[in-house]
């Protein structure tokens, strides 16, 4: 599974999908090394649990997180806790056991990211397993926008390649909808065989471009955080559609039962 600007939602794409063997998740904020609570003096191995547990109900209320919370833990330096913990934490809850950690490079040579054990904690592996399966998560930090990608051709290519896997966009701010967001956007149009998302991944009229959409739940108008106009495209296909399909429980910013919305769609043979 690709996962583009999943943060550490690690407990989103693992429920969709469940049988996949390994999940890409990218986003902007470093993974950082896993916290160390034994090695904590009293007074910072308190500030930190206290926080942990805050963030930990506040993922649960929202079921996304806030960019500017990450951001906000990166320069934290009594209760960091970081990208690589939460992974850890979501996994060992969901039931997987957690094997290994370390970080990641892009290696030239081979265009893959690689262990790298002497390199900053910013792109992270974690390897784990589950009812004897092994699973890989490969949570990668990097600048999404077109001002970064045209500059990085090794990373450019790399994204490329993990876009012909199935596509997770939730919770992404609108972002692919943005004239400086295309390179990643036109990978996805052009790879992805199947995308699952909510209104805040492609335009509608992108997300066409890949097959038939089934659309779930209702969708009028984007959360008021946004542009009201942005996706009028899919409300349009909401109002004139005539098998939407329910959407029985609450997804990405909008949780209202008339306003909470999927769409799914397979590229076609």
């Amino acid at each position: 599974m690709f996962y583009p600007f999943s943060g550490p939602d690690f407990v989103t794409v693992s429920s969709l999908f469940p049988d996949a063997d390994r999940y890409i998740m990218v986003a902007m904020q470093s993974g950082g090394a896993p916290a160390q609570l034994t090695s904590m003096s009293a007074p910072r191995q308190q500030a930190f649990q206290a926080k942990f547990l805050r963030e930990w109900a506040k993922f649960s209320r929202l079921g996304f997180f806030r960019t500017d919370d990450l951001n906000e833990d990166l320069r934290d330096k009594q209760a960091y806790i970081g990208t690589t913990t939460i992974l850890m934490t979501f996994a060992h809850y969901m039931g997987y056991v957690v094997k290994d950690v370390y970080p990641i490079v892009l290696d030239a040579a081979s265009g893959e990211f690689v262990r790298a054990d002497q390199a900053p904690w910013k792109s992270v592996r974690l390897m784990l397993s589950k009812a004897g399966r092994p699973v890989t998560i490969d949570y990668v930090s990097v600048d999404l926008s077109d001002g970064h990608l045209s500059q990085v051709p090794p990373m450019r290519d790399w994204l490329n390649r993990q876009s012909s896997h199935p596509v997770l966009l939730k919770a992404a701010s609108h972002l692919l909808q943005e004239s400086y967001f295309s390179i990643l956007r036109d990978m996805i149009v052009a790879n992805a065989p199947m995308v699952v998302q909510d209104e805040t991944g492609l335009n509608y009229t992108f997300l066409e471009k890949i097959g038939k959409v089934q659309l779930y739940g209702g969708f009028l108008y984007p959360h008021e955080l946004f542009n009201r106009n942005k996706q009028s495209s899919l409300a349009q296909a909401y109002k004139v559609a005539t098998d939407v399909k329910p959407l029985p429980f609450g997804f990405s910013y909008n949780k209202s039962t008339e306003r909470r919305s999927v769409q799914v769609v397979k590229r076609a043979p």
